[in-house]
């Protein structure tokens, strides 16, 4: 069977344009920007099947706001909630998860990067 160049594109579209999957397990980490007001956030992640589980810890000028949030999903989306506020994202890249941070009605955009484990274990070790 003999392919025309057309024919020959499609399979390329085809065989590309498939769902691409990204792999999830490590740690994320949004802020550190100056002027922004909602200091650093890092997710340790874990993804088993579809299943999505972690957690995240938030710190701001170096202080520890709050450790241990649970983190859940199911692949490729993810949600963060925190007392008045949640997080809802997507793994968009092997290096992004972007999403929306949302609190009392107000909606801003958050993007994380992989980060390494010892990013979140500062994080999680920082004190009050």
């Amino acid at each position: 069977m003999r392919l025309g160049l057309g024919g020959i594109l499609a399979l390329i579209i085809i065989s590309c344009g498939g769902d691409q999957t990204f792999p999830v397990d490590g740690a994320w980490l949004r802020g550190g920007v100056s002027g922004d007001h909602f200091g650093i956030v890092v997710m340790l992640l874990r993804q088993e099947g579809q299943e999505i589980t972690g957690s995240a810890c938030f710190t701001s000028s170096g202080h520890l706001i709050a450790r241990d949030l649970p983190v859940t999903g199911r692949y490729p989306s993810m949600t963060l909630v925190v007392s008045d506020g949640h997080y809802t994202g997507r793994i968009i890249s092997n290096d992004t998860i972007d999403g929306l941070w949302e609190v009392n009605g107000l909606q801003q955009p958050w993007t994380f990067r992989r980060a390494s484990v010892s990013e979140y274990e500062q994080c999680r070790n920082a004190r009050p």
